[in-house]
């Protein structure tokens, strides 16, 4: 429900929880993870570019990580190496 204004913008509040936030912005979670994975970008990195904090880009990608489908009808072959 909205609860006033701050700075210009509207101010929501929860009625569950009584959290007041600003409304209006939406991240695009697919984008982040394509920089995240493809663009190799920290969450630091993330949260500079998007105006949010890291722990937002944190959750938006750990909001994702059982969405993440990986076709079982490919072949391939799959070499790791990781230095101890």
């Amino acid at each position: 429900m909205k609860n006033g204004h701050k700075g210009g913008k509207q101010l929501y509040k929860c009625k569950k929880c009584s959290r007041q936030f600003v409304g209006g912005f939406r991240l695009d979670s697919m984008k982040i993870e394509r920089d995240y994975v493809d663009g190799k970008q920290t969450l630091k990195q993330l949260s500079l570019k998007y105006g949010v904090c890291v722990k937002t880009i944190w959750n938006t990608l750990a909001s994702m990580r059982h969405k993440r489908v990986v076709s079982k009808h490919k072949d391939g072959v799959v070499e790791m190496d990781a230095p101890y």
